[in-house]
């Protein structure tokens, strides 16, 4: 129940997901799964979790050259939830959870908290960020003071429509499972009906990097499941569409459109620059790559990224803006390199790239899927520097573990009933 509690909750605020995921790791203990010898099991689709706890480890390794020791430890702090997952991924956690029961719960997690959350928007803007021109909002589509005061009870835009789009690879994932239970129609005109939802609410919430990805992964899903016959006009539609539903998000929606109002010179200088008019992840990756000695090699310790920047921003005169917001590099592989080196930023890179090679089957389908969302959001967002993205990437590390594990036990049953009567084969 607790698992199905903590698939529900990835949708919300991460003070939500923290309890959630503490009562779930608390009873898992407590109940003393860990001390079945018999649910022990070492495979290679649990290599990803070793690697995260790794990372953690090097990450601590880090603070012995730290330019702050003290933000170090804040991340290692964080980042524990990849060290707590590893005995979870070693002794049996198929025979406690079902995979299908715990994407419906995400699902269900993402609508109830999509209704919150625009509720709460149109609430605190009296409507303004929906039927006004909105020159007043910024990043999350409400103004900076309300989302001070409110973050509590909103979820970062990037971070909920990571959400979403994994609820709609989900169901597409699920469509075999589905068919059997309700039949062919009926299940695709649910899986149509949701996924449009969905698609709303992220052009809504204005996420641009998640639209692109979610388009690209309509077009895989489709493409892959659609009959041979029909893949050249299925994907030709789906690409006029695709072009047109970009078309009217760069034109329409306020975060997208101000990418194409980009004044390259202030990017590059840092004059009159313009949080309306300017993107301004562009300016801070260009100042991070100004001095790369200063990094390569060893780095300047993790958690530190932001304020070897603010160093960069002061030296620099650049707008005030990015003293009061201590802007962060917002790219978590330019992040990596920063406080560990070079190996760091390969170490996070190869990680996503790889990542599905660890599993097989359905495990790997959905692996493949996950580590694109993952990976591409990574590029303009640094994820594993909040709660929410830290146990997002633990809960699903875990699930694409949890996925192998109950194909091989399906696997073995299967084995076992054709050994007791070959007639079935």
């Amino acid at each position: 129940m607790l698992a199905l509690s903590l698939a529900f909750s990835l949708s919300f605020p991460a003070k939500f997901i923290k309890i959630f995921c503490t009562l779930w790791f608390i009873t898992w203990v407590l109940e003393g799964r860990y001390l079945s010898k018999t649910n022990f099991k070492l495979s290679k689709s649990q290599i990803p979790v070793f690697l995260l706890t790794g990372f953690v480890i090097m990450q601590l390794i880090s603070a012995l050259w730290s330019q702050n020791a003290t933000l170090t430890l804040e991340v290692v702090q964080r980042q524990t939830w990849f060290i707590l997952i590893l005995p979870v991924a070693l002794f049996g956690v198929n025979q406690y959870y079902k995979t299908s029961t715990l994407l419906y719960s995400l699902i269900a997690g993402a609508i109830v908290s999509t209704i919150t959350y625009y509720t709460a928007i149109l609430y605190l803007t009296n409507y303004d960020y929906f039927f006004n021109e909105g020159k007043e909002e910024l990043w999350q589509g409400i103004s900076v003071d309300l989302f001070v005061n409110w973050n509590r009870f909103i979820k970062h835009h990037l971070y909920y429509c990571t959400i979403l789009v994994t609820s709609v690879f989900s169901l597409f994932f699920m469509r075999k499972k589905l068919e059997i239970q309700y039949g062919k129609y009926k299940t695709y005109l649910l899986l149509t009906i949701i996924s449009l939802l969905i698609v709303a609410m992220i052009l809504l919430s204005g996420s641009r990097i998640t639209v692109i990805v979610l388009v690209i992964m309509l077009i895989f899903s489709i493409y892959r499941v659609s009959s041979p016959n029909r893949k050249i006009v299925i994907l030709t539609t789906i690409v006029s569409l695709s072009v047109l539903l970009l078309f009217l998000a760069f034109k329409y929606l306020p975060r997208v459109s101000n990418l194409k109002s980009i004044n390259w010179e202030v990017v590059k200088t840092g004059n009159n620059w313009d949080p309306v008019v300017t993107e301004p992840r562009f300016l801070i990756w260009y100042s991070a790559f100004k001095q790369p000695s200063d990094y390569i090699v060893h780095g300047v310790g993790a958690g530190n990224s932001t304020e070897y920047l603010m160093k960069i921003y002061k030296s620099n005169n650049y707008p005030q803006n990015f003293l009061d917001y201590k802007f962060g590099v917002h790219n978590q592989y330019i992040i990596e390199t920063i406080e560990l080196g070079v190996l760091g930023g390969a170490f996070m890179l190869l990680f996503f790239l790889f990542f599905s090679r660890f599993f097989t089957g359905k495990a790997r389908r959905f692996a493949i899927y996950f580590s694109l969302l993952y990976g591409v959001n990574l590029m303009v967002e640094g994820m594993l520097g909040r709660v929410e993205g830290i146990i997002y990437l633990s809960f699903f590390s875990l699930f694409c573990v949890w996925l192998q594990n109950e194909e091989i036990l399906n696997t073995e049953i299967k084995d076992k009933l054709v050994e007791k009567n070959p007639e079935q084969l």
